[in-house]
């Protein structure tokens, strides 16, 4: 490496890759708060993070509901608990995200 006279680092990633992580950032898991003792699984993981991180303002419930209509029961109640707390207007055209 001493004739490098110029490196550089980059990362490739797949298309939608910052609109997932800006999801797990809205419903707070990325946060590293510390997990208590009997939280064991990404379920239980997202329904304690999802007392810490209130339901956004924004009308989304169209979106909300057609990303849910083929999940049941608990699966549906998670999917919709996350989805109320994730910014989505950006799928509508209403906000640019980079």
């Amino acid at each position: 490496m001493s004739e490098c006279e110029t490196f550089i680092r980059g990362t490739f990633r797949f298309k939608g890759f910052s609109a997932i992580i800006s999801a797990f950032h809205d419903v707070g898991l990325t946060c590293d708060d510390v997990v208590p003792a009997g939280v064991a699984t990404l379920r239980e993981l997202s329904a304690w993070r999802f007392t810490k991180v209130p339901e956004l303002a924004h009308d989304n419930a169209a979106l909300v509901d057609a990303s849910c209509a083929q999940l049941t029961g608990n699966d549906q109640k998670l999917a919709k608990a996350l989805l109320n707390r994730v910014d989505t207007r950006y799928l509508n055209g209403d906000m640019k995200r980079v």
